[in-house]
């Protein structure tokens, strides 16, 4: 008997009833995989058009190169929908495609991930524990047995599949459109009809049929057209995210489609609760946010779900709640609070500084914009930090990191730190290190020259008297530099502190070199 892993489907009775087709098994179609069991694109497809005749996918080429292709696919419950059920983007290039059909096998993987995510195969990802076996070999040749008797079929095990009727004439049902969007606006069809027996259907199965996979047709551009070449220094890469919220909806929790939260996300109440009772969500599946707040609303959704199981009273629910909430709370100040997203009339700081115009139309901020922020001001006398944070966000690593009291947050997280002119600095650099937006320096003056302290975090490491040339805000060169001296120590968290000197006059505008 075949004991693979334990998965939702049959761990999870409710799971195991999610798009349901009555005569269809999926679990006879499985195939045995290195990361467990899986179905493969031609059952996860027949599967859909099943569960819905009138659904259909869409294939949307993002861009397509002569090395790469980037294919969005889209799955729709409905022909008419507007909004799709679920969605995913794949990435191929010809270097690690099969064969190198690199557009063939990005429109396979969106396709395939599309449908996983609408309920068609998520079911059957490993349980962490593989302790719970098949009742049912798995094959994925069908069998032909007697078709059961109605009564029979609706107390029928979910392992034991109903067979096929013989002695039924078959008749044929269209599958649903598969929309292709390409450049020459073309339609290519998909495969061929599915035949399903018209007698009894609650208890027909289909007999699967080798799928001869067409290829989509495009009108291949260039390269050229789709790509430009620059000289670059550095590429920075940034992701986006959205609500991984896919078991909820098959839970069948009522859901939401609130671009402020990142998409289509569950409602829950203020513990977490969703439409389903005992059901909780927390963190970025019912909505995006920072991971403080995330793991805040965790720890409320416990709490809840304690006072649910009878281990806390539901005054001591509300007790303990007044608690993370407020935490929570504070984490959601400023401007980039979810009450804020979408606003465009914001135009100054909690503290009254005019925000910057030049960093949303351009990437920095200006010397003339930093100017107003007295934290980032140049000190004349001793080494000291400059701090050029000019948002209010939920982040205060520098406080904690300097030990002498240097620089303060205060209560409110998304405060802007300030500079204690007060307090000795020792020049330890911590500050720069634990900095996540790298906006905090170490200026030391004398009369004709500035020494800057600034975070370096590329490789190799410049040695001690490498001469440079230091770059402003912008990236524009304004003068000559030399590295003085280059800091990297686990105290550190191995990031790179490099100190290089320039002119006095530069101090206040030099925030990196380039060697």
């Amino acid at each position: 008997m075949n004991t693979p892993e334990s998965t939702l489907f049959n761990a999870v009775p409710v799971v195991s009833e999610l798009n349901r087709v009555a005569g269809f098994d999926p679990l006879r179609f499985l195939k045995k995989t290195a990361n467990g069991h899986e179905l493969d694109l031609r059952y996860k497809k027949l599967w859909f058009r099943l569960k819905y005749p009138a659904g259909r996918t869409r294939l949307t080429p993002l861009r397509i190169t002569d090395q790469l292709a980037i294919i969005e696919a889209k799955v729709f419950f409905d022909k008419d929908d507007a909004d799709p059920a679920s969605s995913y983007i794949a990435t191929m290039t010809q270097e690690n495609a099969p064969a190198g059909l690199y557009i063939q096998a990005a429109e396979h993987d969106a396709l395939d991930m599309a449908l996983t995510n609408a309920g068609f195969g998520v079911q059957f990802a490993p349980m962490p524990k593989a302790d719970t076996p098949y009742a049912e070999p798995i094959t994925p040749v069908m069998r032909s047995e007697p078709a059961p008797a109605p009564q029979a079929a609706a107390e029928q095990v979910r392992t034991e599949p109903a067979a096929v009727r013989a002695d039924i004439e078959p008749v044929v049902v269209q599958q649903p459109e598969q929309e292709v969007v390409h450049h020459a606006e073309k339609a290519v069809p998909d495969t061929a009809p599915v035949e399903v027996s018209a007698e009894q259907p609650a208890e027909a199965v289909v007999e699967p049929a080798v799928e001869t996979e067409l290829p989509f047709v495009y009108d291949e551009p260039s390269a050229a057209s789709y790509t430009k070449d620059m000289d670059v220094d550095t590429i920075c890469i940034a992701v986006g995210l959205s609500p991984m919220s896919q078991l909820a909806r098959m839970g069948g929790c009522q859901m939401v489609d609130d671009p402020k939260r990142g998409g289509v996300v569950p409602v829950v109440d203020q513990y977490g609760a969703t439409s389903i009772p005992g059901v909780f969500c927390a963190g970025d599946v019912s909505g995006i946010e920072e991971a403080s707040s995330a793991m805040i609303e965790g720890r409320i959704a416990g709490l809840a779900a304690a006072c649910r199981s009878g281990y806390l009273t539901q005054e001591q629910l509300e007790e303990e709640f007044k608690t993370q909430y407020a935490s929570l709370d504070q984490l959601r100040q400023g401007m980039f609070a979810p009450k804020n997203k979408g606003r465009t009339d914001m135009n100054q700081t909690d503290e009254g500084y005019a925000l910057s115009s030049n960093l949303l139309a351009h990437g920095y901020v200006s010397d003339e914009e930093m100017a107003a922020f007295p934290s980032a001001k140049v000190y004349e006398v001793g080494i000291h930090p400059v701090i050029e944070c000019t948002q209010n966000i939920p982040c205060n690593p520098c406080q904690e990191a300097c030990k002498v009291g240097c620089i303060k947050v205060g209560s409110n997280i998304t405060s802007l730190p300030v500079v204690d002119k007060q307090a000795k600095c020792i020049g330890c650099g911590m500050c720069v290190a634990n900095c996540p937006g790298q906006a905090i320096f170490l200026v030391e003056q004398d009369e004709q020259w500035a020494q800057i302290t600034l975070p370096y975090e590329f490789l190799p490491l410049p040695e001690k008297g490498t001469q440079g040339t230091a770059l402003d805000r912008s990236g524009k060169p304004v003068c000559q530099a030399e590295v003085v001296s280059v800091r990297a120590a686990k105290a550190l968290d191995h990031t790179a502190l490099l100190t290089m000197r320039v002119p006095k006059e530069y101090a206040a505008t030099a925030r990196f070199i380039r060697v």
